[in-house]
């Protein structure tokens, strides 16, 4: 029985291999190395270049020199400015025409230039604006040095006044309502 045995394995791997005899070999598959993944550079969006907008240039009151300050003005007089004159509060020397041949139109903003006032006087000025109607608007007793920018004002009488932004107070004044004559 032995034989027997040995016999049916025999003919069962002779089986096996001769069924695989006479096939055509198929394509061995060597799979392709995949790289790794890197990050792809990022390239930032183009954005148009602005076009650069002109930027005006502020009219300028007076003369800048190495010497002038200035202050940003604002002519809120419904009229249009011909002249501006200044002084040091009690001389009585007034500058020239700071406008020299120009205007300041009604709401329109400029630069004064001025020369500071000399050591030993109040610190004070008084600006004097005439109208293309000829009308005179005084403002006296400005401390000048104290704002970082003013605004010129008449009332219904014609009674010229300026607010300012204070540089000490940090807040806008109304020189109207505050004004106390210096006394010259």
């Amino acid at each position: 029985m032995k034989v027997k045995y040995v016999g049916w394995i025999f003919l069962a791997a002779s089986t096996v291999l001769a069924s695989g005899c006479g096939l055509k070999k198929t394509q061995e598959f060597s799979p392709t190395p995949t790289p790794a993944v890197t990050a792809a550079p990022t390239v930032p969006p183009a954005t148009p270049t602005p076009i650069a907008s002109p930027t005006p240039v502020p009219k300028a009151i007076g003369t800048k020199t190495d010497t002038t300050v200035t202050i940003p003005v604002v002519n809120e007089i419904p009229n249009e400015i011909t002249e501006i004159y200044m002084r040091v509060t009690g001389t009585e020397d007034w500058t020239d025409n700071l406008l020299n041949g120009t205007t300041l139109a009604a709401n329109e903003s400029a630069e004064l230039y001025y020369t500071a006032a000399p050591e030993g006087s109040t610190g004070l000025f008084d600006i004097q604006l005439i109208g293309a109607d000829q009308t005179i608007y005084n403002t006296v007793d400005l401390e000048l040095s104290d704002m970082s920018s003013m605004t010129f004002y008449v009332d219904e009488t014609n009674e010229a006044w300026v607010k300012y932004n204070s540089i000490s107070q940090g807040t806008e004044v109304d020189y109207k309502e505050t004004w106390v004559p210096s006394g010259y």
